[in-house]
């Protein structure tokens, strides 16, 4: 019987142990769930306090003591309408530089034909000592070609004159050649 007692209380411990581990995983998985949620809830509430401190690093870079998460949204709006008036601004800013940029190449393709066409053709790099030469001769070659101009048109009226004069001769040449032949014939 002693044998008997003992393997009754050896089942009997053993489905306690059976019902005790049961009840242990239950506990474990419980634990589990339960970490798992200190977890989500740590997380969150380091989320929360980043927003926090995003929310007060907002106020200072932005000025706006009165920024909550409330009005939030409203200067978010106001924000973002401002960077897109921003950004038609550069963009127009953007376009009228580029047809500047394109006039300004234009005329310096003229003033470097121009240069070349006065001086002969140069290096690249000898362009702009060639050019303020030349600006610097200008007063003097427009002085000239001012007196040249007067001098052509001087030229133009002494040939009119010559011109007028030879015909004004021609004219008394043949009048006069023609009351000799009436005298002649008289």
């Amino acid at each position: 019987m002693v044998v008997e007692t003992a393997t009754e209380q050896l089942k009997k411990a053993k489905h306690n142990l059976s019902k005790l581990d049961l009840k242990l995983t239950k506990y474990v998985r419980n634990l589990r769930i339960i970490n798992k949620a200190l977890d989500a809830q740590q997380t969150r509430a380091l989320q929360y306090q980043q927003a926090i401190a995003a929310l007060e690093k907002a106020k200072t870079l932005c000025g706006l003591a009165d920024l909550s998460v409330k009005n939030a949204e409203d200067y978010h709006a106001e924000f973002a309408a401002h960077a897109e008036s921003l950004t038609e601004q550069v963009l127009e800013l953007e376009h009228k530089m580029s047809s500047f940029l394109k006039r300004l190449n234009r005329n310096f393709d003229k003033a470097y034909q121009l240069v070349c066409k006065i001086a002969g053709d140069m290096p690249f790099k000898c362009l702009g000592e060639s050019a303020k030469e030349l600006l610097r001769e200008y007063p003097t070659q427009k002085f000239r070609h001012n007196k040249h101009l007067n001098y052509v048109q001087k030229l133009h009226e002494l040939e009119q004159r010559y011109a007028q004069q030879q015909k004004v001769r021609l004219n008394y040449w043949l009048i006069f050649n023609q009351r000799v032949i009436i005298f002649r014939n008289r």
